[in-house]
């Protein structure tokens, strides 16, 4: 088998999970060169987000450490390898899910919100990379907090970490203390490069900081990481480019930007931009924007799942799947996932502790190595 050329060897092992691939990689040298080729890499990543069987782990947003894992299709069985890479010795201390992409999980663990060590996972090949700290910061006294984003630039093959840093000084006493000084920090941890980067380019500064941990990161045309933020006129869209690693700013539809973030999530949808957003009755609003970036190219789709099976369900949106299926939390209990073709709702009810906040990560079956390149 050996002696197969190398484009039959990638049809036989292309179907198979990545983690037996790695396994494989250890039988001959020239299996493993062939099977470590970034443009084999691809092609099974390709597969497996093309693939129809999927897996959505859920991850609280609390200081418990359990990792939920929901089977979509009947076809395929729960992976065993799903634990967290790290030993979980301080009970008091919080996981914060980053980001997902191509199979790698990215997510912070430590003592607060604003502190704690940050992982890049491949949960497929049981690889974990730890995140160095970042080396430049204010210190004094100064009120700071954090937040963290994780995305690809497909242009450079990167996987990047971006992370902003506000510190606000305030002068005075009493109970309305007022602000003397303040600052954001943006720096980008690169993969391929194992280091971190200060960003030159400022955020606007009339534009306001949230700090939800809804994000996406688009196709090779958009690669953008996405979160919401805040200007004089309400709820809009933060857009940092991956590549050039500069800001834009994309306005809502006037009927959504005065509304607050915590019930909407932002997503890709049939590569476009979407937010849904929980509306009266628990119906979905999704508004779809056409053309990337015009604020004119907003349409509004109305969705509402069929929720008749289970009684008075509290709906927050959660994104998109790979399938274009709406994603949502259903309470406490568990998740839904909508598919706007059929208009039928499947319900995947927690198996362990109920979850009253939670992040819902689909899936994909990767060979996508974490560890800077030589």
């Amino acid at each position: 088998m050996e002696n197969l050329p190398g484009d039959v060897l990638s049809e036989i092992f292309i179907r198979l999970r990545a983690k037996q691939i790695a396994q494989m990689r250890c039988i001959s040298k020239y299996w493993n060169t062939h099977l470590s080729q970034s443009s084999f890499i691809k092609s099974h990543l390709d597969r497996s987000i093309h693939n129809n069987d999927k897996i959505l782990f859920v991850f609280p947003t609390s200081d418990s450490l359990d990792v939920e894992q929901l089977t979509i299709s009947p076809f395929i069985e729960l992976p065993n390898f799903i634990e967290l890479p790290f030993n979980a010795q301080f009970k008091c201390f919080r996981r914060e899910v980053i980001g997902s992409v191509n199979g790698l999980i990215c997510f912070k663990y430590g003592p607060s919100l604003d502190s704690g060590i940050i992982y890049i996972w491949n949960p497929s090949l049981s690889a974990v990379l730890t995140v160095p700290y970042s080396g430049s910061h204010r210190v004094g006294k100064y009120m700071q907090r954090h937040f963290f984003r994780f995305g690809y630039d497909p242009k450079t093959d990167d996987y990047k970490v971006f992370k902003c840093t506000e510190g606000v000084k305030y002068t005075g006493l009493g109970y309305d203390p007022i602000v003397g000084e303040k600052w954001i920090l943006i720096e980008v941890y690169s993969m391929r490069k194992g280091s971190w980067k200060l960003i030159n380019q400022k955020i606007p500064s009339h534009l306001k900081m949230t700090y939800h941990h809804y994000h996406i990161c688009l196709d090779d045309l958009h690669p953008h990481l996405h979160w919401f933020g805040k200007n004089e006129t309400g709820l809009v869209i933060v857009a940092f480019d991956l590549s050039t690693e500069t800001f834009r700013e994309i306005h809502l539809p006037v009927s959504i930007r005065h509304d607050g973030e915590i019930s909407k999530c932002i997503g890709v949808l049939g590569g476009k931009v979407c937010v849904m957003s929980r509306v009266l009755d628990n119906a979905c609003e999704m508004w779809e924007m056409g053309e990337y970036g015009v604020t004119e190219s907003w349409v509004k789709h109305h969705v509402f799942p069929p929720l008749s099976f289970i009684n008075s369900a509290y709906i927050i949106p959660q994104g998109f799947t790979l399938d274009s299926e709406f994603i949502f939390q259903v309470d406490n209990r568990g998740v839904g996932l909508y598919d706007p073709v059929a208009a039928t709702t499947k319900f995947f009810r927690f198996r362990g502790e109920t979850k009253w906040s939670c992040m819902v990560v689909e899936y994909v079956d990767s060979l996508v190595w974490v560890s800077p390149s030589k």
